[in-house]
C-alpha cells in the first residue's frame, strides 16, 4: 500500500543520509564553491551539499531535547590552519574535564552541535576582568570598519572602547575549534554569545521541528 511505499522510500533515504553525506568529506579538502551556490550536483549527480534540522533521523534523536537555537554568535578566527603556535596549549585545553561543555547562551546558538563545532572551550572570566565593546565617536564616515582596501589604504576606523555592563547583559565566551568551508585543516576562533536579538525563521524544517515539540519560538 501507499503508507508501506513511503516508508520504504523514507528508510531508503535515510540509509543514503547515514553511509553517504557527512559534516566533512575528506575527499574534497579545501573545496568550498559549494559555499557560493557552485557545483550543486556532482560528476555522479549526487547533491553537493545538504541542509538538515537537528531534528532529522539522521542524528539518531542527539538533539531531540535541545532548546530552540535563537542567538547569534560573534567570532573572529585567531589562528592559521591547525594552530601550529599554540596546538599543544589547545590539544591540553580541550581535554580538560569542561572542555566542550557549552552554557545555556552557547546552546542557545548551537554551539554544541558537534556536526557543526570539533572542539570548544569555555572562558570563565576572573572577577575583575570585563568585555569591552567599541562604541564609535559618532562619526558614521569612520565608525565602521573598512570593507574594501581601497578604504583600508585612504580612512581609519574611529574608536571608542566602553566596558560592557554585565549586570545588565549576559555573555559566555569561548574559543571554538572548527573547519572551513569542507577542509581537513581546523582553525581556532574566538567567540562572544550575548543574550540579545533572539530570532528564529518563522519558517522551514527547523520551525516546523520545533512548533511540533511544543517550544516557544521567538520569531520578531
Amino acid at each position: 500500500n501507499a503508507t508501506t511505499v513511503n516508508e520504504i522510500e523514507q528508510n531508503r533515504l535515510l540509509d543514503l543520509l547515514v553511509h553517504h553525506y557527512q559534516s566533512i568529506d575528506p575527499n574534497y579538502h579545501n573545496d568550498f564553491r559549494y559555499a557560493f551556490s557552485q557545483d550543486e550536483v556532482s560528476e555522479e549527480r549526487w547533491l553537493n551539499w545538504i541542509d538538515l534540522p537537528i531534528y532529522h533521523a539522521k542524528f539518531n534523536k542527539t538533539y531531540e531535547d535541545h532548546v530552540p537555537i535563537d542567538l547569534p554568535y560573534y567570532y573572529c578566527q585567531m589562528s592559521s590552519p591547525d594552530f601550529p603556535h599554540m596546538g599543544s596549549a589547545w590539544h591540553l585545553l580541550k581535554a580538560q574535564p569542561n572542555g566542550n561543555k557549552v552554557g545555556p547562551l552557547g546552546k542557545r546558538a548551537g554551539l554544541d552541535i558537534r556536526e557543526n563545532v570539533n572542539d570548544i572551550v569555555r572562558f570563565e572570566l576572573f572577577d575583575d576582568a570585563g568585555v569591552w565593546a567599541n562604541i564609535g565617536q559618532g562619526n558614521r564616515n569612520t565608525d565602521f570598519m573598512p570593507k574594501t582596501l581601497e578604504e583600508l589604504k585612504t580612512r581609519a576606523q574611529t574608536t571608542h572602547w566602553k566596558r560592557v555592563d554585565l549586570a545588565q547583559v549576559d555573555i559566555e565566551v569561548y574559543v571554538m575549534e572548527r573547519s572551513y568551508h569542507n577542509s581537513t585543516a581546523t582553525y581556532l576562533s574566538m567567540v562572544l554569545v550575548m543574550d540579545e536579538f533572539p530570532y528564529i525563521r518563522p519558517d522551514g524544517y527547523y520551525y516546523d521541528g520545533l512548533t511540533a515539540r511544543g517550544h516557544t519560538v521567538t520569531t520578531t
